[in-house]
């Protein structure tokens, strides 16, 4: 994370939204299950913009349809990278919390 420098970037991406990961509304324990989620929801999405490269015989344009697709791809890959970044912080304050009890 440190070599692409998440912690720079992240503040940038935008969050669909943004009181799922509110810490005045959420407790941890939610905010964790909620980056799980959206993680998954983006790999997922990763999977399904690769699919118009399958429409290149019918309708053409391999360049376009590569690129767009691959981008399309690490976009939302940035947004997996985002929230693995964020949740051992999360699970460390929930672990905290808890020998605290």
């Amino acid at each position: 994370y440190q070599l692409i420098r998440v912690r720079k970037w992240k503040k940038y991406l935008p969050t669909y939204d943004p009181d799922t990961f509110d810490a005045s509304q959420k407790t941890v324990k939610e905010m964790i299950g909620a980056t799980c989620q959206a993680e998954i929801v983006h790999e997922v999405i990763m999977v399904f913009s690769l699919l118009p490269i399958a429409f290149i015989p019918l309708l053409g344009g391999a360049e376009a349809m590569i690129v767009t697709s691959v981008l399309a791809m690490l976009i939302d890959y940035l947004f997996v990278i985002l929230q693995r970044y964020n949740r051992p912080k999360l699970v460390r304050v929930m672990e905290r919390f808890q020998k605290l009890k």
